[in-house]
């Protein structure tokens, strides 16, 4: 159970790296696609 946590905040913090790397207009893309889905 503490694994599934650790490895939920790792991919949560790997997605904001992958977010912070992006060009800003794919940013709000994906954030656009998460609020829909």
């Amino acid at each position: 159970m503490l694994r599934l946590a650790k490895n939920a905040i790792n991919s949560k913090i790997a997605k904001n790296k992958e977010v912070n790397t992006m060009p800003f207009p794919a940013v709000v893309k994906r954030r656009v696609e998460e609020a829909i889905h």
